[in-house]
């Protein structure tokens, strides 16, 4: 199975290079670590009306890839998306090469450093269009940034302008951080928007970047809150609590008064000297 959804990619990128197009690809990745992956590709309608993929695309789509028609002013072609929940599930702690020109080659697409309270991610993608690249037609030079931005702004671009080729391809990276790193074409957001322009045969691209777990947080957090109420209580109990060892003096109003009053009876007057009045 996983070949044949290889195959559907490789059929879209014979296209690629085979008519007037324009591809645009994108992962956006937000902080509760989901990602949505989608590709879309639109060509000239009289390439469009000589393909015809549709089984290859369900095939995408028994691999988890949405698929839908697309269009933009006269060019017309497909959308295909896919969701993940958790891109921990998709990353390991080995070195990771993943080939957006196969897209299914492997189940794993960022390599991971796992810490408690954030993971750092590093992507390492190629993008090899060569592999797919036919001899069809004359070479011409244009200018492949300027010619995305505009058909991003809906001015549709004469076909004569692309090299056959050549194909016009986009890569566009949403981060909700900025990157670490990265060998973007450009960057946008202060490095959390990358958009990678590729003219050559092969691409490579590089991104870091870092997310908190936020369920490590949050346990974190309320074990800290546990620790305070165990505090407080502790103080409240020993503060209600006698000290040990000591015994509580009770004083009886009626013995001490008896006792004093026969202290006063059984005292003794001093003794008067007497002396001189016998001398007398």
């Amino acid at each position: 199975m996983k070949n044949k959804v290889g195959l559907v990619f490789s059929i879209i990128f014979v296209i690629l290079i085979t008519g007037c197009v324009n591809y645009d690809a994108s992962m956006q990745i937000k902080k509760d670590k989901s990602m949505t992956y989608s590709v879309t590709f639109l060509m000239n309608p009289d390439v469009y009306a000589k393909t015809n993929i549709q089984d290859e695309l369900e095939l995408a789509k028994q691999k988890g890839f949405t698929v839908s028609e697309s269009s933009k002013g006269a060019f017309r072609g497909y959308r295909i998306e896919k969701s993940f929940d958790n891109i921990d599930k998709i990353s390991k702690t080995d070195d990771v090469t993943y080939v957006l020109s196969s897209l299914s080659d492997t189940d794993y697409i960022f390599k991971i450093q796992k810490g408690f309270i954030k993971n750092k991610y590093t992507a390492n993608f190629v993008f090899n269009k060569g592999q797919y690249m036919v001899e069809d037609g004359p070479k011409k030079d244009i200018d492949l940034e300027n010619f995305i931005e505009q058909n991003d702004n809906g001015m549709l671009a004469n076909e004569n302008m692309i090299n056959m080729n050549k194909p016009v391809i986009k890569f566009n990276v949403v981060l909700p951080t900025s990157a670490l790193s990265n060998n973007a074409t450009k960057t946008l957001d202060s490095n959390r928007n990358l958009v990678w322009f590729i003219n050559s045969d092969v691409q490579n691209i590089n991104f870091e970047f870092e997310l908190y777990n936020s369920f490590n947080i949050k346990l974190l957090i309320a074990a800290f809150i546990v620790l305070i109420i165990v505090i407080i209580s502790f103080m409240i109990k020993k503060r209600l609590t006698p000290t040990k060892g000591v015994t509580p003096v009770s004083i009886d109003v009626d013995t001490v008064q008896k006792n004093t009053t026969e202290l006063v009876q059984n005292t003794t007057s001093i003794p008067q000297d007497n002396s001189n009045e016998n001398k007398n």
